[in-house]
């Protein structure tokens, strides 16, 4: 994910990759999202990583910024609990995952993404997310 001179916004969403769920998740779960990144470039690169509601009000159990100071890869661990019922019947109840790398000239890598819901009762200290 590259953005250049004309590609920086004002917003982290104005260049991002963002894809769409459909997998059912309920109001309180323990979600994890797992990857890794860098920069390619010897500046800092900043990735904003977003889960959101698909329709209005847009509501977002995670909103979470992680920057990679190196070209070495950093893993970046993101616990949150998921805050509505997101069924995927409907546009309401549906959410999505997005990248977002628009606030500033860089060249960033992102990789070995996973996201695992671990239900309402996992101890989250018990998930060694350093």
């Amino acid at each position: 994910m590259a953005a250049d001179d004309a590609g920086v916004g004002t917003n982290a969403w104005d260049l991002r990759m963002r894809c769409f769920a459909t997998l059912p998740v309920r109001k309180g779960d323990w979600g994890v999202a797992k990857y890794w990144i860098r920069s390619t470039r010897e500046d800092p690169a900043i990735s904003h990583f977003v889960v959101e509601q698909s329709a209005s009000p847009w509501a977002k159990p995670v909103d979470w910024t992680a920057t990679a100071a190196t070209r070495e890869w950093k893993q970046v661990n993101v616990a949150f609990r998921w805050d509505s019922d997101y069924t995927g019947a409907a546009a309401a109840t549906q959410y999505n995952l997005s990248f977002g790398a628009g606030l500033q000239v860089q060249e960033i890598e992102i990789g070995g993404f996973e996201l695992r819901n671990h239900g309402p009762d996992v101890d989250v200290r018990t998930l060694n997310l350093v």
